[in-house]
């Protein structure tokens, strides 16, 4: 990228970048211009008391930010804090960040001088790709303008279906990921036949751990004919609840996996909730809940999934919100979303990137709404998996409009 002479990047230089940063700067920029969007464009003009209210500085303890005024006092130093504030989320929304600065220090105060801001943006920019030690110091030193509300975790499935425990800790605290869901079936092993002994050791890695074992994900399902089946997996499932209480998770995920041809739809949407119904007094009565994938040909539809929540009529059963393109159906996005609000327990989220699916649209709904639990990353395999989590994490920032 090309630097002005007089050390600042002005509005004509970054619409002008090689990398064709947009005019239209609606994507994670905040409130201020835009009056649909509440976006503000490049040549908004912002009083000092502006300025100041979106300067963050981060608490490093909890990887957040809480708002600070950074000492914006010159004309001049609105200007290149305005700047460095669209760079930076430009650059997020890119998957990228700007670094911590060689000798610590953090510009985006306007104490520092013009020559120490250009050096670090401009490392920051010639590197390209950011090191993994360089990655993570960008990540606290360039923090959200606050700390999101929501919580980021990892489904195992796939990203980490051949992890064990110790690799599964290591990589969600080096990516920053709050917590996991571990997938059955995969290599952590985490199963029903565990002793007693070694449900207490997996409890107690991660309690000794940063990162919170958010959930189980089962793949349950209660949509079957077979009166005998059925009652089968519903007793596998309160195994399965009784072995999350066991190892210090929080709930379950099951689902819902199809629509039989030759049952009337109704009867199996009231099958599944009150199957749901009698496992949410189970999960309730041993510290849990139930959280139900929105998943399966047919029952992928929300309208189902919310007639499945009224027949199971518990307050231990939610939705987990699997943002498929299903939810872009019927009536469309905000009216699904509607269905369920209020009732969501968790949510996945494939990745970021995927155009076809508005993450951000669902991530801002999820605020709105009241939500404060876990969106989860349940993405393909990776060679590189931590630097795909930190890509995705910042993502998630980006489209909070945090970065």
């Amino acid at each position: 990228m090309r630097v002005c002479p007089e050390g600042r990047f002005g509005e004509a230089e970054l619409e002008g970048t090689p990398f064709q940063m947009p005019t239209r700067l609606a994507d994670g920029l905040g409130p201020g211009s835009d009056p649909k969007n509440r976006f503000p464009g490049p040549s908004t003009p912002q009083s000092h008391d502006d300025v100041q209210r979106w300067v963050p500085r981060v608490d490093p303890q909890e990887g957040g930010a809480t708002l600070a005024a950074n000492g914006c006092n010159e004309g001049n130093s609105h200007r290149i804090v305005k700047q460095r504030i669209i760079l930076g989320r430009w650059l997020g929304r890119q998957g990228s960040s700007l670094p911590k600065c060689v000798d610590g220090g953090i510009p985006l105060s306007m104490n520092t001088s013009r020559r120490h801001f250009l050096s670090c943006a401009s490392a920051g920019l010639g590197m390209g790709l950011l090191s993994p030690e360089l990655s993570e110091a960008a990540d606290s030193a360039i923090p959200a303008r606050q700390r999101s509300p929501l919580k980021i975790g990892l489904v195992t499935y796939n990203l980490a279906k051949d992890w064990d425990i110790a690799t599964i800790l290591k990589n969600c605290s080096e990516a920053r990921f709050d917590g996991v869901e571990l997938r059955t079936t995969h290599n952590h092993k985490v199963e029903v036949s565990l002793s007693a002994a070694e449900r207490s050791d997996v409890r107690k890695q991660f309690a000794d751990s940063s990162v919170e074992l958010m959930g189980l994900g089962s793949a349950f399902d209660y949509h079957t004919p077979d009166p005998a089946k059925l009652r089968a997996d519903i007793e596998a499932t309160k195994a399965y609840i009784i072995l999350a209480q066991d190892v210090g998770a929080t709930g379950v995920k099951v689902r819902p996996n199809g629509l039989p041809k030759e049952v009337p739809v109704e009867k199996t949407l009231e099958q599944i909730g009150r199957s749901l119904g009698e496992l949410g007094q189970f999960a309730h009565d041993h510290g849990q809940v139930i959280r139900l994938e929105v998943h399966g040909p047919g029952t992928s539809r929300v309208k189902y999934i919310r007639t499945i929540l009224d027949f199971a009529n518990h307050p231990s059963v939610g939705a987990c919100w699997n943002s498929n393109q299903t939810d872009l159906e019927d009536n469309g996005f905000d009216a699904n979303f509607g269905l369920l609000k209020g009732q969501i327990f968790s949510v996945h989220m494939r990745d970021l990137y995927l155009e076809e699916y508005p993450f951000r649209q669902l991530l801002n709904s999820l605020v709105a709404s009241g939500f404060r639990g876990y969106t989860m990353a349940e993405i393909p395999e990776s060679a590189d998996p931590v630097r795909v989590m930190r890509y995705f994490r910042g993502l998630w920032l980006s489209y909070q409009g945090l970065l």
